[in-house]
This record gives C-alpha cells, sequence and structure tokens, in this order.
C-alpha cells in the first residue's frame, strides 16, 4: 500500500542521508589533516 510505500521511501532517503553525512565528515578530516 501507499503508506507502506512511502516510509520505505522514507527509511532509504535518511539511508542514504547518513551515508553521505558520513562521506562528508571523512572528506573534512582529510581537509584538516591536508592543511
Amino acid at each position: 500500500d501507499l503508506d507502506r510505500q512511502q516510509k520505505e521511501l522514507l527509511a532509504a532517503a535518511s539511508q542514504a542521508l547518513s551515508e553521505r553525512k558520513k562521506e562528508i565528515e571523512e572528506n573534512m578530516n582529510l581537509a584538516e589533516t591536508l592543511l
């Protein structure tokens, strides 16, 4: 049903977001070590 589909989409989106956030934090750490 639609409600379940929306919840799955939301879960996938927040999963992707947290992974992206992790990547950004790693890049920031890398940048700091290079400075």
